[in-house]
C-alpha cells in the first residue's frame, strides 16, 4: 500500500471565507459567521488547525503534519482528523476551498 493514495491532497487547500471573523478567547478560536448568524468554538486541536489556515497556503497534509507535533497523534490519524474538520467547516460556509495556486482572501483585505 503506497503512503500516496490520495495524491490530491498534495494541491488542496483551504482558506477562510472572507466573511468570517474569528477571535481566540482563552485559547479557543471563536468563529463568527455573519451571513448565516452562525458561531461556532472550536476546540484546542481545531484552534491550532484555525491558526495555521489564516496563515494560508496550508495542504492537508502540512496541517496533519503540523498535529503530529502538537499533538503526539500518528500521521494517518491526523490526517483522518484533519479532512473532518475541514469538511466540516466547508459545510458550514467558514472555509473556501482552493488549490495551492489559488488563494481567495489572503492577504488583502478590503
Amino acid at each position: 500500500m503506497s503512503s500516496h493514495e490520495h495524491p490530491a491532497h498534495e494541491e488542496l487547500t483551504f482558506v477562510v471565507a472572507g466573511h468570517v471573523v474569528s477571535r481566540v478567547i482563552q485559547g479557543r478560536a471563536l468563529l463568527l459567521d455573519p451571513q448565516r448568524d452562525e458561531i461556532q468554538q472550536l476546540n484546542e486541536v481545531g484552534s491550532h488547525l484555525w491558526a495555521l489556515l489564516l496563515e494560508g497556503g496550508h495542504s492537508v497534509p502540512s496541517l496533519a503534519t503540523s498535529l503530529t507535533k502538537e499533538f503526539e497523534v500518528a500521521l494517518p490519524e491526523a490526517i483522518g482528523d484533519v479532512e473532518e474538520f475541514l469538511k466540516a467547516l466547508s459545510e458550514r460556509g467558514f472555509l473556501i476551498q482552493g488549490t495551492q495556486g489559488a488563494q481567495r482572501d489572503g492577504s488583502g483585505e478590503g
